[in-house]
């Protein structure tokens, strides 16, 4: 293993243990706490039996933007303040899925248009949800639709195999949880 793969596995279990610790204190709900820890284990189980980072990174994104929308909600965070931090988290996660999924090295101009192209569509979507009186769980799984849409894209744009045949189910699979996410969503004060 490479120092650089070490440091990358280092950071992304710091991220998953905040993102735990932080799901923790502000989810009150049983029910939830426990998906949460049965979807670590199918991370994990999922990284042994294929050796991808996939839905840890997922995950990871998840708990992050969980915590954030909470961060602002409970404790008052200013919104240009959890925005920063979606944007920072975002970018990292976006370049670690593409270090680890590419075998070939990554073309600096595509990861830095990719990456600002993406931050401004996750904070534009993110910005659009902080004004919906749905709770953070859903808003997050929301934005983690759209994270696994969009890092789809710009994967098989990386490999020059981009074409609607190839994306059509990552749309199918994206457009049906967000409908589903909406659908089942609590509102509040409505």
């Amino acid at each position: 293993m490479k120092i650089n793969q070490l440091i990358h596995y280092l950071i992304l279990g710091l991220l998953f243990i905040l993102g735990i610790v932080g799901f923790f204190h502000f989810e009150y709900t049983w029910f939830y706490k426990l998906a949460i820890v049965a979807m670590s284990f199918i991370g994990l189980i999922w990284y042994l039996g294929q050796g991808k980072l996939d839905f840890a990174i997922y995950l990871v994104f998840a708990l992050a933007v969980y915590n954030l929308d909470n961060l602002n909600l409970v404790s008052g965070w200013q919104l240009f303040l959890i925005m920063f931090f979606i944007i920072v988290l975002n970018s990292y996660l976006f370049y670690l899925m593409l270090f680890f999924d590419s075998e070939t090295d990554i073309s600096l101009n595509f990861l830095i248009f990719y990456t600002v192209l993406f931050d401004l569509f996750v904070i534009e979507i993110f910005l659009s949800l902080s004004y919906w009186p749905a709770n953070p769980i859903s808003k997050s799984i929301i934005l983690v639709s759209l994270f696994y849409l969009f890092y789809q894209i710009a994967y098989y744009r990386f490999q020059n195999m981009l074409q609607l045949k190839k994306i059509y189910p990552h749309i199918l699979v994206s457009v049906i949880a967000i409908i589903l996410i909406i659908s089942s969503a609590q509102w509040y004060g409505l």
